[in-house]
């Protein structure tokens, strides 16, 4: 329950704010997830329902089912297949190698700690299918059991251990005894999951998760789980009590709840006798107070259950959430799915799909054209569908109403809308490159041209979920990382490279994003890195490692991402860490670790000279060519004039002799006789 009456109006702003927040969000987003959960399960409306006709088909076109599943799997294929989605970049050449440690880091809480292919799995779904998709971090406490040997005890020494603790006993002839008890310990655990869409609201001004003045994660926990995050038992115990089975209709329960948390919709009498499994509505709220009346509001986490009642008030640095969405809106924090992009065609398809099916179904099965005094013998025998079965009719009077088949113009109508979608998703172009009566027609390089104009889409997809994602998420985790990774798993994980974290978790890093639109194609960019290391070899076998153009860590750096370009994560097993090739260097050459890479940077900075001085030489070289050129412009002009001044001083002097000769003034100006 609250403790001061700031908490009381804390609480009551937070609700404010909560039912703001939605209300807008229902109003906004709530109708178009409802719709595209119908679209793409293939489902009727009730008013469609209602109005079919009996016999009439139900079909409904799968539009928006492929076209998801279709860039679902493919960006799928472009997360997994590169092996990381953003990395860390140092803000200084000394983090370098920090830096990379950190992306050992992310991938293992991600893949190891937790179920990252699920969770990228739920995340691209959502975005694609609903609008968004939604990551939550968090630092979660839990325990961790493990079992120890002590060895050469007394038995006077086992009553320091809990009688349920001791697994094994053995005794040994000097009286001694070897005792395997399993231990308990409580660890800090980096917990990334993927949360339903509507559980998440937030104010209508939000432009972005980094600047939002409100955002919350509401649902619904157990009791159990309300204490395993640490709450105050007595507290929660107090809010089960209180809890009722109208706060489940305050919560909202829809169709839309149960198709995306059916494991919350159990019997009624589920988990009544249960305590520890009984629902309480929560608000884990993020908003921004000014707690200090400085008019500086800070980020503060507030959590609400129950009738309201605070959980928690905690200052916190960041909103620990990730929004994905696949085509952007400017200055919005959701945009558009795949789902906005196809429901017209999917009704379009689906109308003439049916009106198909039907017009079938009439063909097959066509109404008797009969007068009423032929009815009145053999009125049976006109509805009996059995082939081979006759009818009770004089010839000639008794006809079937024959429907026009439309078969063939329906097909070339979905015919149009198919390649009418795949031309919105990209994937018809890649797909008509590769046509064996296209392929006869075209050169190597427009295939290639095609194939890549096919992908831009989804590309721009990929790129879209990585920026607005996966790189807050990066963020996140750098934050939950050095809140919940002590020395002991750091050393587990990064071996070697974990004497970088050397009393120091510093945060100082920017994310870069390498995947999707932008970042260049794959084949290509490890083309260029099979080239670079080819060079960085041929230097090393003709110059030896002490030149000053390449080192051996840098050729394995090359070939290290030469293999998670081609999928392989675990680098190590095929090529040492750079520590380890420096000291084997050192050994060989007889010098200090600390020394031979005090004489790399060396080689590095007389590498770097040597490129600015050849720059600078190039550079000089340009300008003495200008200047040259400039000079020998100006003396052809100089030679063109003085031979322009010869040839006139020549043509005076000829006009004087003849002036001399005739007797005659001649005007060098005048081309006939002067009168």
């Amino acid at each position: 329950m609250p403790d001061t009456d700031a908490d009381t109006d804390l609480a009551q702003r937070v609700k404010r704010l909560r039912d703001e927040a939605q209300g807008y969000v229902d109003k906004a987003f709530k109708p178009n997830r409802e719709e595209a959960l119908r679209l793409y399960e293939g489902r009727m409306t009730p008013e469609e329902e209602e109005k079919r006709q009996p016999g009439m088909t139900r079909y409904i076109a799968p539009e928006v089912r492929d076209a998801v599943d279709d860039v679902h799997a493919n960006l799928m294929r472009i997360y997994t297949a590169s092996g990381r989605l953003v990395r860390y970049r140092p803000r200084g050449r000394e983090d370098a190698a920090k830096a990379k440690a950190l992306d050992k880091l992310a991938a293992w809480v991600l893949d190891v700690q937790n179920d990252g292919y699920l969770v990228t799995d739920d995340l691209v779904m959502n975005a694609l299918k609903l609008r968004y998709g939604v990551l939550k971090v968090s630092v979660q406490a839990e325990t961790r059991e493990r079992l120890r040997l002590y060895e050469g005890l007394g038995e006077a020494d086992l009553s320091r251990f809990e009688q349920d603790a001791i697994v094994k006993t053995e005794s040994h002839d000097d009286g001694t005894l070897n005792v395997t008890v399993k231990e308990s310990e409580e660890i800090a655990k980096v917990r990334i999951e993927s949360i339903p869409p509507e559980e998440l609201i937030w104010d209508q001004d939000a432009r972005d998760l980094e600047t939002a003045a409100f955002v919350a994660h509401r649902c619904e926990l157990t009791v159990s789980e309300l204490l395993d995050q640490g709450y105050d038992a007595d507290q929660v115990h107090a809010l089960a009590d209180k809890a009722t089975a109208g706060a489940d209709e305050a919560y909202g329960y829809d169709e839309e709840s149960f198709r995306t948390r059916a494991s919350d919709f159990g019997g009624e009498d589920e988990g009544e006798d249960d305590e520890s499994q009984r629902l309480i509505d929560v608000t884990e709220a993020y908003l921004r107070v000014d707690t200090k009346g400085d008019g500086h509001s800070e980020l503060r986490r507030v959590v609400l259950a129950g009738n309201d009642e605070v959980l928690a008030n905690d200052p916190v640095e960041r909103i620990p959430f990730a929004v994905a969405t696949p085509v952007r809106i400017p200055h919005a924090l959701v945009g558009y799915s795949v789902t906005d992009y196809f429901r017209d065609q999917q009704a379009v398809a689906t109308e003439v799909s049916r009106q198909m099916l039907n017009n079938l179904y009439k063909v097959n099965n066509p109404r008797i054209m009969a007068s009423e005094a032929d009815l009145q013998d053999g009125w049976d025998s006109l509805f009996d569908q059995t082939p081979g079965s006759p009818i009770n009719a004089r010839p000639g009077e008794v006809a079937p109403f024959v429907i026009p088949p439309l078969i063939e113009n329906s097909l070339s109508v979905l015919e149009h809308l198919r390649q009418k979608s795949d031309r919105r998703l990209g994937s018809g172009q890649g797909s008509g490159a590769l046509d064996p009566d296209v392929l006869n027609k075209q050169t190597a390089t427009a295939v290639v041209a095609a194939r890549d104009a096919a992908a831009i889409r989804m590309e721009m997809m990929a790129r879209n979920i990585a920026e607005t994602a996966f790189k807050r998420l990066a963020v996140l985790l750098l934050d939950a990382m050095a809140e919940a990774l002590d020395a002991e798993t750091i050393a587990n994980v990064l071996g070697d490279e974990a004497s970088e974290f050397d009393g120091a978790f510093d945060q100082e890093f920017d994310v870069e994003v390498v995947v999707g639109l932008g970042t260049g194609r794959d084949d290509e960019r490890m083309g260029a890195i099979a080239r670079v290391a080819g060079f960085q070899q041929s230097v090393l076998e003709a110059y030896g490692p002490d030149n000053p153009l390449v080192s051996v860590q840098q050729l394995a750096h090359a070939q290290r991402q030469l293999l998670e370009g081609a999928g392989v994560r675990d680098t190590d097993a095929y090529i040492a860490s750079d520590q380890a090739i420096a000291e084997g260097l050192a050994s060989q050459q007889g010098q200090d670790p600390e020394a031979a890479a005090a004489a790399q940077e060396q080689a590095k900075l007389q590498a770097e000279q040597q490129l600015a001085l050849q720059k600078l030489q190039m550079e000089l070289e340009s300008k003495h060519q200008i200047e040259m050129a400039k000079i020998a412009s100006q003396e052809r002009i100089a030679l063109a004039k003085l031979q322009a001044e010869r040839e006139e001083m020549s043509i005076e002097a000829a006009l004087k002799a003849e002036q001399v000769a005739t007797g005659q003034d001649i005007n060098p100006n005048v081309t006939g006789p002067v009168f």
